[in-house]
């Protein structure tokens, strides 16, 4: 009994040394703070609750629900609040058409009105209440129509605080918005958080960000957020508050303390940090804003800059003290009116995107593209990384220095280049402390080496739909003519012309253009992208454009020629020799990620295995991000062995990024599908989901086990019951080779393509243990096509997953698959284009969604054949058969199926209709021969066969010879071949001659032909306008100087009296006024309207075109 005794004292005694020492540590800890004077504890600590206040409650309408404690309600004011949403104003909730929905979150042990109302006087009596929220002349007056509400929850910070903790107050605010999802369905939100509630709204749509499904919508809706006084970096008040918690805790039994959450609370906490990292990246470029207590605020501060905001995002400067930033003395108070003020500009700008017409509605869903999913593939940078571009002198002085536009970053594969391109965007570091580029639209593109992430027009398309998303009021001026003209089929350069039109405008502020791995666009796209960003830097040093571009490739010399690479600024990296700076930060990555992965281990591995792994790999010489990346993954797949196994397996690890790519493949457990679904990968125009490869696999599959002997519309497909089952099936197949990114497949880098294609391999040429240059082009896309082409055949009751793509690719997959793949399988073909049958139906209605260039789809069989160049199917639906009309024409065009042919440039399908007796000059409902069309898309070989069959080579269609349409669509190559066949250089085409219309669209090379073939340089068309006159007012330089050089009339007036430089001033074309001007153009030539250059320029708002006419010596319109 007396050891019993002994004992539970002993325990006593030690509980109470231990709080005892606590305490006296948070006292010493408190003293050392106490430079944070009286007024720190007092506002911070009354701010979160942390210590009462005498203010008087006020009653809520309508009131929470509440719960009862554990104790009485009368004898404890402190009551859990249900987690609760609900409306302030109206109190019934808007109705009609609102847009706008404001919800505010409060802080620690306070509620709502409480945390929201102030009082005219801090001393007794207190005057009248102002809740700033609900009051109709504060904030309900300056966000019209929009519904304001709040989120009340358990906000005791003590009291069964074990259900106080910022994640499980996020889910509660989640749900209750979901529950009242028909309240916010289309709608956009503002968020206002004070102190603590901010941080429980930057948990909740972190949240709702990483969820799939339920709840992703709620993150996208969210327009802006308003920190007030968040500790968003902790603060020191969380030490005070655990000292007060502890002597509760001591004295008062029936309190309970919440030391996780104080804890989370603390300056520097690892929790806070994890969390304003992640949404700091999240929310780089919306609208958010967190409210400050001012440097020079006469209250003193209690919360410093660094903690209560986020970087790269406007702050708030209130001088209040830190207890009254969320609530104001009435609508006059210089605090509510900056607070007010920065939410009606959110919520104008949500309604400037809600306000777009419906052309600008479907102008932006023509430009759209996924172009966020091609960025988020790539991993985000490991802490402490690419510190050595952020510090690059040169990326500082493009950051810092308004006139330099264009930044040109090289380096070697595996260097890092696109990692250090998603990080630059989405941890907004493209500011780099330059305030003014930190209000900057961002706009971005990431080049992958396939025709839809390869495409220079869909690069430019992104770039405009980003920009136009964030200043919508950008699109009705300078996208919505051209849409007019071209409908969704943008041109590229008029998409690059809208880009620089739209920079151009005064109210366009700052733009900062990202381009990653430019050396993977599509090649002639590349080099007109190259041309256009070169000349834009070249005339940047007289543009008043705010934009900017930066732009990472590898070293290819055909890229440095092609940007002159001597008088641009640019970063290069060796990528051979990893340059010192990398290589410190490869290492970097090395021990972080080692330590990371050992630490995991069950058992976690060694600190001496550890050291032993991070020696190893640093002292690989040509060590690169991608390859450190190879060799992490082969050591975590291999964390079941012995730690001796993993020194072993480290001290043979391959010496380069080829030797790992061979080694993983050759690991393959089933080496045939492996190299199946690598060349599916391959073949793809885009990336295939999981779904889509399962059904491919499965067809091929059952083509390869003989089942082609059994009508494919008899053949049922048998997939993998889910995708996680077929998701570890592609991974135990190819295992590291290839990624999946939201249910879709990668290989795991741009080396792995080049490491495993070949131009001249063969059937024969692969095996298990050699993977490297064996998947010859027309291969892969053989496969592709046979499991389209079989899947469009099946009875679709199983699965419809893979439709959109068969239907929208065989064609393609059946061009690049080759000969032997016609001749194999054209019956296959055939029965395809059988417009009579279902299966037409079925896939030729989904293409259509995509495509607007098809024939109608009542036309008949041989048509559809020759518009997609199935070469055998025309030869069985022609030869020997007198019955078919090869020269039938089809509904709406009445074109003929040459002219299909020729449009498309099927070459071997033209032939063969000549030869069946074609007529070659069969004119369609617009009068336009296959020449023409063949002229208009660039398709010279086939040109060439009609002209060779003798296609009249100035046919005239809509007033436009094939030579016209040449020159105007720049395909120079067709031009030369036509005028060396005689066509009239000066063959006029609504008055226009061919070098008006090649000077009018830019096209330098084929306006220098013409001329060299005698054009007239000042052929005037029906509005008397000289090709001079076009390439001034489209803004197009080299061509007026080489119009110029060939003695064009400087100051030619058309039948309205303008000249050229009118034109360009009108256009604003700074470049082109002065060259025109050095050539001796009239400054103040008038024109029939009695307006002068300098007056077009003015009224077209182009500043820096009127400030070189005045320097000029333009007279203005008082000296007239």
């Amino acid at each position: 009994m007396t050891s019993a005794l002994y004992f539970v004292l002993a325990i006593l005694a030690s509980w109470l040394a231990y709080h005892s020492w606590r305490l006296l540590w948070l006292v010493f800890q408190s003293v050392r703070g106490y430079k944070f004077k009286r007024v720190f504890l007092f506002d911070l600590s009354k701010a979160y609750g942390l210590i009462s206040t005498s203010q008087p409650e006020i009653p809520s309408t309508p009131s929470p629900v509440c719960l009862s404690a554990s104790r009485p309600h009368s004898d404890n004011p402190k009551v859990i609040q249900l987690p609760r949403l609900y409306p302030i104003f109206p109190a019934d909730g808007l109705k009609g058409d609102t847009t706008v929905d404001i919800i505010a979150v409060h802080g620690i042990e306070t509620i709502s009105p409480k945390t929201w109302t102030a009082y005219e006087r801090d001393t007794e009596p207190r005057g009248r209440s102002f809740y700033w929220l609900k009051d109709a002349n504060m904030l309900p007056s300056v966000v019209k129509g929009a519904r304001i509400w709040a989120f009340d929850y358990n906000s005791n910070y003590s009291h069964d605080a074990q259900t106080v903790k910022i994640d499980g107050l996020a889910v509660a605010l989640l749900n209750c918005i979901k529950d009242r999802c028909g309240d916010f369905e289309s709608r956009k939100i503002i968020f206002i958080g004070s102190c603590f509630g901010g941080l429980v709204v930057a948990e909740a749509l972190l949240t709702a960000f990483r969820d799939a499904e339920s709840k992703k919508a709620l993150f996208d809706q969210t327009a802006g957020v308003i920190f007030l006084g968040s500790p968003l970096r902790g603060t020191k008040a969380a030490t005070f508050a655990g000292w007060k918690n502890l002597v509760f805790g001591i004295l008062g039994p029936d309190q309970e303390s919440s030391d996780t959450l104080l804890d989370d609370l603390k300056e520097n906490s690892s929790r806070l940090e994890n969390l304003v990292a992640e949404f700091g990246k999240l929310t780089v470029r919306s609208q958010t804003q967190a409210g400050i207590e001012s440097e020079f605020a006469s209250q003193g501060n209690a919360l410093d800059k660094i903690s209560a905001c986020l970087d790269c995002h406007e702050h708030i400067p209130l001088d209040v003290r830190h207890a009254m930033m969320n609530k104001y003395r009435g609508p006059e108070d210089p605090n509510f009116k900056l607070v007010s003020g920065r939410i009606k500009d959110m919520m104008d700008k949500i309604r400037a995107d809600r306000s777009l017409t419906g052309d600008e509605k479907k102008c932006m869903q023509t430009l759209s593209f996924p172009y966020q999913d091609q960025k988020d593939v790539n991993p985000e940078r490991v802490e402490g990384t690419c510190e050595w571009f952020l510090q690059h002198e040169k990326f500082l002085a493009w950051c810092q220095d308004t006139t330099k536009n264009l930044l040109w970053v090289t380096a070697g594969p595996g260097c890092g280049k696109s990692v250090l391109s998603k990080a630059l965007v989405d941890e907004g570091l493209l500011h780099a402390g330059n305030p003014d580029t930190k209000t900057a639209s961002i706009c971005y593109f990431f080049f992958k080496d396939d025709a839809e992430r390869g495409s220079g027009i869909n690069a430019l398309r992104s770039i405009l739909h980003q920009l136009f998303r964030q200043k919508p009021w950008l699109i009705k001026e300078h996208a919505i003519p051209d849409y007019e003209i071209h409908g969704p089929k943008f041109p590229f350069r008029t998409l690059w012309n809208i880009l620089i039109k739209a920079a151009s405008d005064a109210n366009a502020g700052p733009i900062i253009c990202l381009f990653d791995a430019l050396d993977e666009c599509e090649l002639s796209n590349r080099n007109s992208l190259i041309n256009y960003i070169s000349s834009f830097h070249r005339d940047s040093k007289t543009s008043t454009s705010k934009l900017k571009f930066i732009v990472t490739s590898r070293p290819y010399n055909e890229l440095s020629i092609e940007f002159k690479v001597d008088d641009l600024p640019s970063i290069q990296l060796d990528g051979n020799e990893v340059s010192e700076n990398i290589g410190r930060e490869v290492d970097l990555v090395i021990a972080s990620e080692i330590t990371r992965i050992g630490s995991g281990r069950r058992p976690p591995l060694s600190d001496g295995t550890q050291t032993s792994l991070i020696q190893h790999l640093k002292t690989h010489n040509n060590r690169t991000y991608l390859w450190v990346y190879l060799m992490l993954q082969e050591i975590s797949r291999s964390l079941e062995s012995t730690e001796r196994r993993l020194t072993r397996l480290i001290e043979t690890i391959p010496l380069s990024v080829n030797e790992a790519y061979e080694n993983i493949l050759k690991r393959a457990t089933k080496p045939y599908q492996a190299q199946r679904v690598l060349r599916l990968i391959l073949a793809a125009e885009r990336p295939l989901t999981l779904k889509e490869m399962n059904i491919a696999l499965e067809i091929l599959d059952m083509e390869e086990n003989g089942e082609h002997s059994i009508p494919k519309s008899d053949r049922k497909l048998e997939l993998d019951r889910t995708e996680a089952e077929f998701q570890k099936k592609i991974e135990d197949f190819c295992g590291l080779f290839v990624s999946i990114v939201d249910q879709k497949i990668y290989l795991i880098h741009q080396t792995a393509k080049e490491f495993l294609t070949s131009n001249n391999g063969i059937l024969n040429s692969w095996s298990p243990s050699c993977w490297k240059n064996t998947f010859a082009h027309e291969l892969s896309h053989l496969e592709a096509l046979i499991a389209c082409m079989w899947y469009l055949q099946l009875e679709f009751g199983i699965s419809r997953s893979f439709l959109s793509y068969a239907s929208i690719n065989w064609t393609f997959h059946y061009q690049q698959a080759g000969k032997d793949a016609d001749n194999e399988l054209g019956k296959d073909a055939l029965q395809l284009c059988d417009t009579t049958s279902q299966r037409f139906s079925l896939w030729f209605r989904e293409l259509s969604l995509e495509r607007l260039d098809l024939p109608p789809v009542n036309s008949n069989d041989l048509i559809i054949a020759c518009t997609f160049g199935l070469t055998t199917a025309v030869k069985l639906l022609v030869e020997g058969k007198s019955s078919v009309n090869v020269d039938c024409k089809g509904a709406r065009y009445d074109r003929t199926p040459l002219s299909w042919a020729a449009r498309n440039g099927h070459e071997a399908v033209a032939k063969l209709l000549l030869e069946q007796g074609a007529e070659v000059n069969a004119k369609d409902a617009y009068n336009r021969t296959p020449l023409f069309w063949a002229a208009r898309n660039g398709h010279e070989a086939v040109a060439k066969l009609l002209l060779e069959q003798g296609a009249e080579v100035d046919a005239s269609a809509d007033d436009r010879t094939p030579l016209c349409w040449a020159a105007g669509s720049g395909h120079e190559a067709v031009a030369q071949l036509l005028l060396e066949q005689g066509a009239e250089v000066d063959a006029r085409a609504y008055g226009q001659t061919p070098l008006s219309w090649a000077a009018g669209n830019g096209h330098e090379a084929v306006a220098q032909l013409l001329l060299e073939q005698g054009a007239e340089v000042d052929a005037r068309d029906a509005n008397d306008r000289t090709p001079l006159s076009y390439a001034a007012a489209y803004r197009h330089e080299a061509v007026a100087q080489l119009l110029l050089e060939q003695g064009a009339e400087v100051d030619a007036r058309d039948a309205d009296g303008r000249t050229p430089l009118c034109w360009a001033a009108g256009s604003g074309h700074e470049a082109v006024a002065q060259l025109l001007l050095e050539q001796g153009a009239e400054v103040d030539a008038r024109d029939t309207n009695d307006q002068t250059p300098l007056s077009w320029a003015a009224g077209s708002g182009h500043e820096a075109v009127v400030q070189l006419l005045l320097r000029r010596g333009a007279l203005v319109v008082e000296d007239i």
